[in-house]
């Protein structure tokens, strides 16, 4: 096509419609289990009332969305910067280094999130946690801004701590998806849990394949 950008961006359109298509069609057909809903199935109805009145849903999910984009930046642009600052000669090394730090943080931010949330509501802890997230980077975009190259020690800390907020917001997130849930239940009778978790996966699924 002539431009890198040109051909990423229909090759992005050429797979991410045809899954966003295929995921609401399967949202579509998603039916309720018959513990969850003694009422009977959900229907289309109700689900359009859904999406027009639970503001709190559409909140979590552009939040989510904002997540995924900023999930799937971080996976590249540290990649990218990586090769770039400190050589082609330490790629392989430093990358093996890069892939033992996202491990840890997520397994470790998963790991302590319910020690340190414990006194948090679920949207508050969400709330913290994406803070937490966003502090790391912006000093990451600050040195980047004054110095040529970042020490590898500073980078890979600071990234560090950004996936170790984003590895603790996991159990917020999907509490307060959990809520929205119970919103459904209180302003429409049905809590339909299952049509709330697949529109979350569609959210965060385009986004993260859309990088």
């Amino acid at each position: 096509f002539g431009s890198n950008h040109t051909g990423w961006g229909i090759a992005a359109i050429v797979l991410v419609v045809p899954m966003f298509i295929m995921a609401m069609l399967g949202t579509l057909l998603v039916k309720e289990g018959p513990y969850s809903e003694a009422q009977g199935d959900v229907k289309l109805k109700e689900i359009i009332a859904m999406f027009r009145q639970n503001k709190p849903m559409w909140v979590l999910q552009l939040a989510q969305v904002v997540f995924g984009l900023t999930f799937s930046f971080i996976m590249v642009a540290a990649s990218y910067y990586i090769k770039w600052a400190y050589g082609p000669n330490q790629f392989g090394l430093l990358s093996a280094v890069w892939g033992a730090i996202i491990l840890l943080s997520f397994v470790t931010g998963t790991s302590i999130a319910p020690l340190v949330l414990k006194k948090s509501i679920p949207v508050k802890g969400l709330i913290l946690t994406y803070i937490g997230s966003v502090v790391p980077l912006a000093l990451v975009f600050i040195l980047g801004l004054f110095n040529t190259t970042i020490h590898v020690t500073m980078f890979f800390a600071l990234n560090f701590v950004a996936l170790l907020f984003i590895g603790m917001s996991y159990i917020p997130a999907t509490l307060v998806n959990m809520e929205t849930m119970d919103f459904n239940k209180v302003t429409g009778g049905k809590a339909m849990e299952a049509m709330v978790s697949a529109v979350s996966v569609v959210s965060t699924g385009t986004t993260a394949w859309e990088m």
